[in-house]
Formats: C-alpha cells, structure tokens, sequence
C-alpha cells in the first residue's frame, strides 16, 4: 500500500554478523548431542539512495541440512 517502506532489502547474518549471500550456504557449523544454539540476525538494508519510511513486513526460508 501506500504507507509501505520502499527502497530497502532484509539482510540475514551469521552469528559473526557476517552477510549470508541470498541462495548460499552460510557457514558450517559443528552439531553434537544436547542443544546447538544456531544465532542469525536480520537487518534492514537500503538498496538505493532513494529510502522511504513505511511499514515493513518480511519473510524468509531457513533450510536445513544435516548430514
């Protein structure tokens, strides 16, 4: 709508806050027996010079894989 945010993107970081590429892998990380905390972080990033404030609604996929 017409109140919505424009001119930003949502940025996904690792537990270092290092910028996890959108569709790649982030780094591995090393799973044993018990609770394996898994720390991300999400930000609000321009896109261009042009930012409008605005409501903002995200979503993302996490996947995954365990082998």
């Amino acid at each position: 709508g017409t109140d919505a945010a424009s001119g930003l993107a949502i940025a996904i970081l690792d537990d270092a806050k290092i910028l996890i590429p959108l569709n790649q892998a982030s780094k591995d990380y090393s799973l044993h027996s018990g609770k394996v905390p898994l720390t991300f972080y999400a930000q609000l990033r321009p896109v261009n010079s042009d930012v409008q404030s605005g409501k903002v609604n995200a979503s993302a996929t996490f996947v995954l894989h365990y082998d």
